[in-house]
């Protein structure tokens, strides 16, 4: 009996012990739970509120809740129960019989009674000290809230203030418990919805998506079949070679292709600009027809695009003259050489000249490259290029400009040699997209002009007179720029003396001689006197003088004028305030 109940109060403490660790292993994992699944449930319910209040897809809110666990007092939680110990009624026997058979022995035995109670107080310790051990009682607890509500700028004060109100109560707000509430403003955009219409819209979208990646596997497909079928050509058209020497080709070949694939790779531009000029070279054909019969069409015509054209002529050379392993090897190694050798020789003099690249370009095409640069650049060209060039290139710009670019090169000290080189790399690599072309810019009005002017009189006033009913806009924009003799009549006098005293007389004298006496003394009426008399007689000299000569007079005087206006001494509104 006292086994049994020694036995029963051990497997109770193991139980107790258990579940004790198996609690605390998982209190983590538990609290993280509830935490989750009552923050989820409390901004459900909220969000639901705010809804209510101020309307949907104005406000985001986020609660963060943080819980803990704290011991609570069984004595406190429960009230102890005191054992009810059962009554004991001792019976006290003084004249004990005898036990037959044992002479002389009581049938109740005192030393046996004390043994028995000596037990149950064992076994009642053991019970007590179970009790005692059990694992103390834990009780979640809020240790704060962490609230944060977006709310959209078109939320007024008033209901600000209701949200902010019902959150508090909702939440039993307690900033001495650590809990936050921040109502932050902002501007959230409108939350558009998509509809079967609007899907529907797009359908030929997915249609075309679709076609485009059927098209696409059908070329990959025969991309591959054409490849295989190349490959096999060129291995039959190889002569047969021992196998062991065959592989060792075979190797060679390998590596070769690879290092001219990698190289070419790595320097596209270049390699691209040094096949033009090796292209040109038809010694080089066999060199380059062996490339083609190892690369395949796809990947030559994507390394070297340069020779695309020069194609048919490698095909036509390889009909005739197929390539072994060793004269594939020995030109694919040849033309890495020679790929290797014009580059390095080009970045050397990279690095000694860092502006050659504008040896190889025209006036017009450096004028491309810098048109968007700073008149800073433009100076730094204009001073490496050589004395004739650089005298062609500032030609270009405008007087105002070309005093601008004189003052950068003034004030030219000094320039760290990284920056130079930079810029220089900058405008080479801006150089390789320059377009090939002879003029830089193509101004309408200017086209125009020199159309006309290669006509006679008659027929620029006709071209005039129909593009003026055409379109009067073209119209009144080329004659802003363009000057023509009968303006003569309606230019300031003093604008006359001061542009055209510098002509000689004899010119001047043939384009004035059609015209009437009184607009003649009009025209000359600001010119010195001495002057004057001098153009008359000359008038009066060449009075016989032909229509072509008269013509060819007119257009320098008109020549000189429109120089006049380039240079801004007067424009074509001073004209129209006389008229």
């Amino acid at each position: 009996m006292v086994g049994k109940i020694r036995m029963k109060s051990c497997i109770r403490f193991v139980c107790i012990s258990f579940l004790f660790i198996t609690s605390i292993v998982f209190a983590q994992t538990s609290l993280q739970l509830d935490q989750m699944s009552f923050t989820a449930e409390l901004e459900q319910r909220l969000n639901s509120d705010i809804e209510r209040i101020a309307g949907k897809n104005i406000h985001v809110l986020s609660i963060q809740a943080e819980f803990i666990r704290e011991e609570v007092d069984a004595s406190t939680s429960k009230p102890a129960v005191a054992k009810q110990q059962p009554e004991v009624k001792n019976v006290i026997i003084d004249d004990a019989p005898e036990l037959p058979g044992l002479a002389g022995m009581s049938a109740f035995n005192k030393n046996t009674t004390a043994k028995v109670s000596t037990v149950s107080e064992e076994v009642e310790q053991q019970e007590d000290a179970l009790d005692n051990e059990q694992a103390p009682k834990t009780e979640k607890m809020i240790r704060s809230l962490s609230t944060t509500l977006l709310l959209d700028n078109s939320v007024d004060k008033d209901t600000e203030l209701l949200i902010r109100n019902l959150l508090l109560e909702k939440l039993e707000y307690n900033p001495m418990r650590g809990d936050r509430l921040e109502i932050i403003r902002m501007d959230m955009a409108p939350v558009s919805e998509i509809t079967g219409s609007s899907i529907a819209h797009y359908w030929w979208v997915l249609v075309l998506l679709l076609l485009l990646l059927v098209i696409g596997y059908l070329l990959a497909r025969n991309r591959k079949v054409s490849t295989k079928e190349v490959g096999v050509n060129e291995v039959s058209s190889l002569p047969p070679m021992p196998e062991q020497l065959l592989d060792t080709k075979k190797g060679e070949l390998k590596a070769c292709r690879q290092q001219l694939v990698k190289y070419s790779l790595s320097e596209p531009q270049k390699v691209d600009a040094v096949l033009r000029r090796l292209s040109l070279n038809e010694q080089n054909i066999p060199m380059f027809a062996s490339c083609y019969q190892e690369l395949g069409r796809s990947l030559f015509t994507s390394m070297f695009p340069a020779l695309n054209e020069h194609i048919p002529a490698y095909l036509k050379y390889l009909e005739t003259n197929p390539a072994d392993y060793d004269r594939l090897v020995r030109d694919l190694t040849d033309l890495q050489y020679l790929l290797v050798d014009a580059v390095s020789s080009e970045q050397f003099e990279h690095r000694s000249r860092p502006f050659s690249f504008l040896d190889k370009l025209s006036i017009n095409q450096i004028r491309w490259v810098l048109d968007d640069e700073p008149l800073r650049i433009k100076a730094l060209v204009l001073s490496q290029l050589p004395s004739e060039s650089s005298a062609k290139f500032l030609s270009t710009f405008t007087a105002e400009e070309q005093a601008l670019i004189a003052i950068e090169i003034v004030q030219f000290d000094s320039m760290p040699m990284a920056t130079f080189g930079e810029i220089a790399s900058s405008l080479a690599a801006k150089a390789q997209s320059v377009p090939d072309f002879e003029t830089v810019r193509t101004d309408g009005n200017q086209m125009l002009m020199s159309l006309l002017d290669g006509m006679n009189l008659r027929q620029q006033n006709d071209l005039l007179d129909q593009l003026r009913v055409s379109s009067p806009e073209a119209y009144l924009n080329l004659r802003k720029v363009y000057y023509i003799f009968d303006d003569v009549l309606r230019t300031p006098t003093v604008i006359l003396s001061n542009i055209l005293r510098s002509m000689n007389p004899e010119i001047l004298a043939l384009a004035l001689i059609n015209l009437d006496d009184e607009q003649v003394a009009v025209i000359l009426s600001g010119f010195p006197e001495r002057m004057i008399e001098m153009i008359k007689a000359e008038m009066v000299r060449y009075k016989d003088a032909s229509y072509d000569e008269q013509n060819s007079a007119k257009q320098q005087v008109v020549m000189l004028m429109r120089q006049a206006i380039g240079n801004k001494q007067f424009t074509m509104n001073d004209l129209e305030s006389v008229a």
